[in-house]
């Protein structure tokens, strides 16, 4: 029977890994390996692998000198694989036998199909599902997510992508991660791509150049989030490079494709990103990367996009004005005191600016006051218009770096 190499990079998770270890050890019906690779520990990782290897069929384990990037151990473990299939999982999740036998069964029967999509949950930090993911290309189940009904789910025949299929694919699913897939097209094809682990389009653009591709019902992991994760995943500038870089490469997997259809796709693709990632953003309370991540979708006059910024822009122009003065004016040093001449945005902003800027002053004052106020470098003054602002520097001199405008604010934050 053949054997599915389940590959586990790791570093200083000694706990988490020797949990994950454990639950292998209960795997009733899979022919298993289980391939570590310790990317230069200094915890007790070596010590949990030798606890665990009179319990587990097979284990091999390889221990980094030096420490590498991540990507580079995630590669560095599923190049040592031995088995027939493969499937790569983070230390501190869990993998399920049920998936890992289906997607064993069906590349079993058809040599044609080069790895196989399960589906997987997302859990809390304790294992607790939060979401179930599911990826096909069945349109009502696209993905379900969060609060959706998972009853309505129901277990059916692997849905099956062939090349043909590759950009219907990619327009309509969410992700394409997790997946079961042959040790030898990993080896032969892919084992140079260690920046572009964990796989996602990029390895489906591969995989279906040289067979088909399936997506099955059945469950092959829980995957642990963490508390922080998920600003660290969805709206970083890194982060969604990175979702570009994975976009442009699956495109290139594709010459055939018409050059003004891929364009259509690739920047399709983006917007419907850069939206959720706007959402991530503002659910941070990150008002200033949202604003720059919404700006970006517009670029690309899609449908839609235009009526998501109008109703960001009504529903947070406060937290965004509020939060682009904090800025301005924690980036001036020196800065003791905010005054804001009295009018109707200054009003409405007082208190949240307050808030945020707990260790300086925050005053309203009135026109002729602000006339007439001594230059101070300690003082940044924000005049109801652009028009007053510069009577005031004319007047009383002063550094123009600590003076502002509140129409060329409101300006500034304007999305459409």
């Amino acid at each position: 029977m053949s054997i599915v190499s389940i590959c586990i990079p790791t570093r200083n998770r000694a706990e988490f890994l020797n949990e994950l270890l454990g639950y292998i050890s209960t795997f009733d019906e899979l022919n298993y390996e289980v391939i570590i690779s310790d990317n230069a520990s200094n915890d007790d990782t070596a010590a949990v692998v030798m606890r665990w290897r009179p319990e587990l069929r097979r284990i091999y384990y390889i221990k980094q000198q030096e420490l590498l990037p991540a990507n580079t151990n995630a590669h560095a473990v599923c190049n040592a694989a031995r088995g027939e299939y493969m499937f790569r999982i983070s230390d501190d999740d869990r993998v399920i036998e049920e998936g890992l036998l289906a997607a064993q069964k069906l590349m079993e029967d058809d040599a044609k199909i080069s790895a196989v999509y399960p589906r997987w949950h997302i859990c809390d930090a304790e294992l607790k599902t939060l979401f179930d993911v599911v990826h096909y290309g069945l349109e009502n189940l696209a993905p379900l997510y969060g609060d959706e009904d998972m009853s309505k789910f129901k277990k059916h025949a692997p849905v099956r992508i062939t090349r043909q299929d590759a950009l219907r694919m990619y327009e309509k699913f969410w992700t394409v991660e997790l997946p079961i897939f042959r040790r030898s097209i990993f080896q032969r094809f892919m084992s140079g791509m260690s920046s572009q682990l964990p796989l996602d389009f990029h390895a489906a653009g591969r995989f279906l150049q040289h067979g088909d591709i399936c997506f099955i019902p059945e469950l092959a992991a829980l995957v642990r989030k963490h508390d922080g994760q998920e600003s660290a995943a969805l709206y970083t500038p890194q982060v969604l490079d990175n979702y570009a870089s994975d976009y442009e490469l699956f495109l290139s997997s594709l010459p055939e494709l018409d050059p003004v259809e891929a364009m259509k796709s690739y920047h399709t693709k983006l917007t419907s990103q850069y939206i959720v990632a706007s959402r991530f953003a503002r659910e941070k309370n990150d008002y200033l990367r949202a604003f720059e991540i919404i700006r970006k979708a517009l670029a690309f006059r899609f449908s839609g996009v235009e009526d998501y910024a109008k109703s960001f822009q009504v529903e947070y122009q406060s937290k965004l004005l509020t939060a682009f003065i904090v800025e301005m004016v924690q980036i001036t040093p020196g800065i003791d005191r905010v005054l804001l001449e009295n009018s109707k945005p200054a009003i409405e902003l007082e208190t949240q600016i307050s808030e945020l800027l707990c260790d300086k002053t925050v005053e309203l004052i009135d026109l002729n006051t602000m006339m007439s106020l001594p230059a101070s470098e300690n003082d940044f003054i924000i005049a109801a218009d652009y028009e007053t602002m510069e009577r005031r520097l004319k007047s009383v001199g002063g550094n123009p770096a600590r003076h502002r405008s509140f129409d060329d604010i409101f300006n500034s934050c304007l999305l459409v």
